[in-house]
């Protein structure tokens, strides 16, 4: 092992130190204030890697699409809770805009 390679392993144990110092800051902060912790925390450190990873290689982020996945069941789950209770017929213009917002976003 040379100086260059001591120097690369240095500062990749810099980075993912501060990676994770602030990935616990930040679990702390919620507890504290909260008193829940906030356990999905550690997936959004993976999709961020995740799309960081398909960046760098060139390729298209597909969690691109699971932003639409969840537009699709989010509008799917008021379509449900619209079918108990029929009187309120309102905000078919706000289930598109949920649909074609992300759809937008997808494709850009």
């Amino acid at each position: 092992m040379n100086a260059q390679i001591a120097l690369i392993l240095g500062q990749d144990g810099i980075t993912n130190g501060a990676i994770y110092a602030l990935l616990a800051l930040s679990i702390l902060l919620v507890f504290t204030v909260t008193r829940v912790l906030f356990i999905p925390q550690g997936e959004f450190v993976a999709f961020g890697a995740l799309t960081m990873a398909a960046l760098q290689a060139g390729k298209p982020v597909l969690l691109v699409w699971l932003l639409f996945a969840f537009a699709v069941a989010e509008v799917i789950a008021d379509l449900l809770a619209r079918r108990k209770r029929p009187g309120r017929n309102r905000g078919a213009w706000r289930m598109a805009v949920k649909l074609i917002y992300p759809l937008v976003l997808a494709a850009l």
